[in-house]
């Protein structure tokens, strides 16, 4: 375990909290959304949506398209 100067807070918990934070395109700021996974009515893709536990917005993080070389 790490540890800060300030008697005790664990580094490591801080920066994994603000690795797995997002920021909220709505209020724009930073938080821990609610996660929400499912799929689409009558398919097997899956979709990824994030609520804003402050504001209630819901977003959707675009998926990186992946280069396909023809």
């Amino acid at each position: 375990m790490v540890l800060d100067m300030d008697g005790g807070i664990l580094v490591v918990v801080k920066h994994y909290r603000d690795k797995i934070s997002q920021d909220c395109p709505k209020c724009e700021n930073r938080v821990l959304a609610i996660r929400i996974n499912g799929f689409y009515a009558g398919s097997r893709d899956r979709i990824f949506l994030w609520e804003c536990p402050l504001c209630s917005d819901v977003w959707k993080k675009a998926k990186p398209r992946l280069k396909v070389e023809a």
